[in-house]
C-alpha cells in the first residue's frame, strides 16, 4: 500500500506543462479512507491508454 499526500493550488497547476508527445491515459484509483487512522492509502491503481 502506498500512503499519498497531495496539495494542488493554482500556482502548481500554472506550472504544469503537458508534453506535446504525452500519451492520454485512463487511471482508477482506489483508496483505503480511515480519517481517524490519518492519511488515506491508495489501495490499487491502474491506467489503461485513452481512447
Amino acid at each position: 500500500m502506498t500512503q499519498m499526500l497531495t496539495a494542488k493550488t493554482k500556482a502548481n497547476n500554472a506550472s504544469c506543462q503537458v508534453s506535446t508527445n504525452a500519451i492520454p491515459e485512463l487511471c482508477t484509483y482506489n483508496f483505503w479512507v480511515r480519517p481517524w487512522l490519518g492519511p488515506e492509502q491508495i489501495i490499487q491503481a491502474s491506467c489503461v491508454p485513452a481512447k
